[in-house]
């Protein structure tokens, strides 16, 4: 019997040892550095997350939470789908949107794509948790906006020695500036409030993915677009006002008529003029959807040399839901030469089985961004 027990606890001891790495494998980490926007810009975001031991890279066993000023409303920034290669001390790992890593010095490639966005109204006060794919263990909490916010600081005391990451940083999740919200401890450091551990970067914020390259945010000129034409397609709804911010009041569009099949049923054409005939870089951005799956959208750029329009991306309209995309330009052709004048060309067509029929498309914000 006395053997019997001993064999027995022997696999019981094997089994807890087995099962242990796979708990140690991501939930030592911090989330490092948050910015909720870039010099007002709030599609511009970013998450940084840096583990505090050798291991900790099997992110897909996690996801990435942000709540209200009440700690409720939860918004889902991602469900990593995937693990990142480097794991040891101090490796991190970037989330971002689509136009972040265009706003740095250096074009880095974001490790992950926020799924969704920190709405503009939790950056007054909120609270992000990294967790676990069950949401049972937050493993890191960030909160924000002193008194403003009222929700729950708890969580694991693995990363928090009494598992409570309260109270809050004492102000807003910067947006107005190239600053970050950032922890001040070193890598293997543990949490003791949000209030003591975290503070803004002293200049532009400085982010890293986790193939250990950088870049740091820089001043960047937006300009809006001022004239817009419908070459194709029936206004349903809004004015060229309502593309000029991120607000959900949008500029929606039914389907016109085409002849030929590879005419787009809605192509607008926007016109705007840059500050300089020469800039380094040029982007544009689109923050839209479609209420069907199905459609396709293509972005051209008038090229001034060849006098022709230049497809410079395509991508699956979003459903219901607008999705922020930039698409990158080169300012050798795009741009006017003595005038700064820019033309970006929007195009929905079908692509696959649609919902509904006839359609409509809605664009929230459109605009340029050039160094």
């Amino acid at each position: 019997m006395l053997r019997k027990c001993v064999l027995i606890l022997t696999a019981c001891g094997f089994i807890a040892g087995a099962a242990s790495p796979a708990v140690a494998n991501f939930h030592l980490m911090q989330i490092e550095q948050v910015i909720g926007g870039v010099n007002g810009d709030v599609t511009a975001q970013a998450v940084q997350l840096r583990m505090r031991a050798p291991g900790e890279c099997v992110v897909s066993l996690s996801k990435l939470w942000v709540r209200d000023a009440a700690g409720l409303n939860p918004v889902l920034l991602i469900d990593f789908a995937a693990n990142v290669a480097g794991c040891a001390t101090g490796d991190r790992v970037l989330i971002a949107s689509p136009n972040f890593t265009s706003l740095l010095d250096n074009t880095i490639s974001p490790d992950f794509i926020l799924t969704n966005l920190i709405p503009e109204s939790y950056l007054a006060a909120g609270t992000m948790t990294f967790e676990d794919n069950t949401g049972n263990n937050v493993y890191w909490r960030l909160s924000w906006g002193g008194k403003g916010y009222t929700g729950d600081t708890t969580g694991s005391m693995f990363n928090d020695d009494d598992g409570d990451y309260g109270p809050p940083f004492d102000g807003p999740l910067p947006a107005d500036s190239l600053q970050a919200l950032q922890f001040q401890g070193s890598a293997n450091a543990s949490s003791t409030t949000n209030q003591d551990d975290y503070a803004l970067t002293k200049g532009a914020s400085i982010w890293t993915n986790n193939a250990d390259e950088s870049g740091t945010l820089v001043e960047t000129n937006i300009t809006p677009p001022d004239e817009f034409n419908a070459f194709r397609g029936f206004l349903n709804s809004g004015t060229l006002d309502d593309v000029l911010a991120s607000d959900d009041i949008d500029l929606c569009h039914d389907l016109g008529i085409t002849i030929f099949p590879s005419e787009a049923p809605i192509t607008l054409d926007f016109d705007g003029t840059l500050p300089t005939d020469s800039p380094a870089s040029l982007d544009v951005t689109f923050e839209s959807s479609a209420n069907t799956p199905g459609l396709e959208l293509t972005i051209s750029m008038w090229n001034y040399n060849s006098n022709s329009w230049q497809v410079i991306g395509t991508a699956a309209q979003g459903f219901n839901v607008d999705v922020v995309r930039t698409f990158a330009g080169n300012p050798a052709d795009h741009v006017e030469a003595g005038s700064g004048n820019v033309r970006t060309r929007y195009e929905v067509r079908q692509a696959g089985i649609i919902f509904q029929f006839p359609w409509t498309d809605c664009i929230d914000q459109v605009f340029w961004t050039h160094n």
